[in-house]
Order: structure tokens, then sequence, then C-alpha cells
């Protein structure tokens, strides 16, 4: 496997240090390759590559869930300003509707696919205690995967 394959480029000419092309969870900083599965960032933060590819995708999680939150907020605000468009200098009417509905699919398309990520961070992460109840407009990331 090459090093584009496995998320790795070589540090050099003796491939001692391999810089993996993700970012440290904690500070965002480049990380490199320690030994078998240890990461360590230029800030010494440390995680084994499980731990870096959960927190992605818990990060990847909430980025969604604050999207679908986004565009939902948008086009509630579309419809309060239907009340009186020309008051609140927003558009026509009929931009407005169009705006509201376009925004109602497209946070209804990225709220399956939000709920698509919740379930594979899911499937990374280890057994806990957790009864296994998870609230749809949450999700396993947890409550700030809406945020």
């Amino acid at each position: 496997m090459t090093g584009a394959e496995d998320g790795t480029k070589d540090g050099g000419e003796d491939g001692a240090s391999r810089h993996v092309v993700f970012a440290c969870p904690h500070c965002g900083g480049p990380v490199h390759v320690l030994a078998g599965d240890l990461v360590e960032c230029e800030a010494k933060h440390r995680f084994t590559l499980v731990e870096v590819v959960l927190e992605q995708s818990r990060r990847a999680a909430q980025a969604a869930w604050a999207a679908v939150r986004a565009l939902e907020e948008r086009g509630q605000a579309s419809r309060w300003a239907l009340h009186d468009p020309e008051l609140y200098g927003l558009g026509d009417r009929t931009s407005l509707e169009e705006s509201a509905a376009n925004d109602a699919d497209f946070a209804a398309e990225l709220r399956r696919y939000a709920l698509r990520l919740d379930a594979t961070v899911g499937s990374l992460t280890p057994d806990t205690e957790d009864d296994g109840d998870v609230d749809p407009a949450v999700g396993p990331a947890g409550p700030g995967s809406a945020d």
C-alpha cells in the first residue's frame, strides 16, 4: 500500500517519520506516526489512529447537524418574513416561499446524511454503559452534535 493509499506521506528519503494527512483532534496541528497506530502532533498530543478517526467522525456529524439546524432556521426566517416581505426588505413573496422550500429540502437531505454519520460514529464507538436509545435530533455523537 502506498502512502497516498494509507493516508500518510514519507517524511524523507529514509522514511523514518511519516506525516499523516489529517490533523490532531485536539489542536488541529499536523500529526506524524510514532509507532504502530500511535500518532503525535507538534504540540505532543498523542492519540491512536482509532481515536483520531472516531473524533473526526464525531466532528463531521456535529458539523452536519449544525448545517441542518442552520438551514431549518433560515427556512423558518423566510416563512416568518412572508408575513410582510416588503417591511423586512427580504424580497418578494415568491422568492421567500421558494427559498423556504429549498432550505427545507436541503435540510431534509442533509439530515439523512447526518443520521448516517451518527450511525458510523455509533459503529466506531466502543461499547459503553449507554442504554442505546438515540435521539435522532441529537444522535450518538452527543448533545453537542447539533451545535
